[in-house]
């Protein structure tokens, strides 16, 4: 992922994308915080491709054999678009100034639940002192008490988290929650709300009486939720009848979570997967140099054809209107990448027809 803008003054960090979670390299250490992969050079007479760093020898037959573990084949990696370093510099700031009420809203698929999941390791990488979980919420044909206690306790993988009576489960919750913040020497709780449009006025009722039981005890709860676009009616009937505590402590700051919708946007994501990725971890490839070790030496990049590529997006998803999904814009990757590593030359170019073919093979 690329560097995140941080809100919160405090020694540069580098981030990287390794496998399904995002870490950080201290560049004051020497921890090779440039944007340049490790030294590892590829002789063009030769195959070989040895690191710089204590590591054995790379080949092109090394890097077949990890082909089918690179996080692009499984699908494990998170694609870094500037909405998901928005909503991290935003739950982090929250966290950090002990604030609630933030809720991104946005279409399906538009990767909300994989940018929750990876705010929520983020967030437990940064701040070893606070309890983080993170539920998603369930439809109920009739308010059924005890619901938003029985999510956090099975978020937790709570023994109880299966118990009927409502002030049970609430107990539990309150048990569990002040035990863990205690084990990690903090005060305070963070819940990571998904699908938050499935919860109704009953949920929130009791989300907000769990809040003000801890605060009560000296615990601050924040509250970081992803729904649908529906949870602005939720929150339009919320004012309707007359539930301020509510919007004020869950919905205060609605902010729309944005697909790819521009060739910019696009060609940020392209740029970070040749800079700000790294797989295998600790040897310097980014994601665009492990599968064209010779181009990239000859200077591919992606990026340099984002123009291309949002122009054959549009060609075969004309009905999107300029709207791409994050799991379009991963299909698009996966296809571009798979379908032509095997051509990997230090003279390596993309034509028109190559992209169509891995736009045509991804089956957007």
């Amino acid at each position: 992922m690329s560097t995140l803008l941080e809100t919160i003054p405090r020694k540069r960090r580098d981030r990287r994308l390794k496998g399904d979670r995002a870490v950080e390299l201290d560049s004051s250490d020497g921890g090779n915080g440039s944007k340049e992969p490790f030294d590892v050079g590829v002789d063009a007479e030769s195959d070989a491709i040895a690191p710089s760093v204590n590591e054995s020898p790379w080949s092109i037959d090394r890097r077949e054999e990890l082909l089918n573990k690179h996080p692009v084949v499984t699908g494990k990696y998170t694609v870094p678009t500037p909405m998901l370093r928005r909503a991290h510099e935003e739950a982090r700031d929250r966290v950090w100034t002990r604030r609630t009420g933030v809720v991104f809203f946005g279409e399906t698929r538009a990767g909300k639940t994989t940018c929750a999941m990876s705010i929520r390791d983020f967030l437990r990488d940064e701040f070893k002192d606070i309890y983080i979980t993170m539920e998603s919420c369930r439809a109920s044909e009739r308010p059924s008490p005890g619901l938003m206690c029985r999510l956090i306790l099975e978020g937790s993988n709570h023994v109880l988290s299966s118990r009927e009576k409502h002030d049970k489960l609430l107990d539990n919750v309150i048990i569990d929650v002040f035990t863990n913040v205690s084990n990690l020497g903090g005060d305070q709780y963070v819940l990571i709300l998904d699908e938050v449009n499935l919860g109704n006025e009953r949920d929130f009722i009791e989300l907000l009486q769990i809040h003000n039981i801890l605060f009560l005890k000296g615990i601050r709860m924040t509250t970081i939720s992803f729904g649908q676009p529906d949870i602005l009616n939720r929150i339009n009937s919320l004012q309707a009848t007359n539930q301020p505590q509510i919007i004020a402590r869950f919905f205060r700051k609605p902010i729309p979570f944005q697909s790819c919708d521009s060739e910019v946007i696009l060609a940020d994501v392209l740029r970070c997967l040749a800079e700000d990725t790294e797989w295998p971890e600790g040897s310097g490839w980014t994601y665009t140099y492990f599968f064209f070790p010779r181009a990239f030496r000859g200077g591919f990049r992606l990026v340099k054809y984002a123009a291309q590529i949002w122009s054959a997006l549009l060609n075969v998803s004309p009905t999107r209107k300029g709207e791409f999904t994050m799991e379009t814009i991963a299909i698009t990757i996966n296809g571009l990448y798979l379908g032509n590593y095997m051509r990997d030359a230090h003279e390596f170019e993309l034509s028109n027809d190559e992209i169509a073919a891995a736009l045509d093979a991804a089956d957007l």
